[in-house]
């Protein structure tokens, strides 16, 4: 919750404001896929980057 607030400072220092912004826990399957580079399902995965 601290590097979301000091993102959000960030932002209005820049002189950005943001519409909307949302925190959500990471689905199981992300934080397989974040551990391994792999899906449940064997297939390689590609880490996505959060976005803002």
């Amino acid at each position: 919750m601290a590097a979301l607030t000091e993102l959000l400072r960030a932002l209005r220092d820049h002189g950005v404001a943001a519409e909307d912004i949302a925190l959500r826990r990471p689905t199981l399957d992300e934080v397989f896929l974040q551990l391994t580079e792999r899906h449940a399902d064997g297939a390689p995965g590609v880490r996505e980057e959060a976005s803002v």
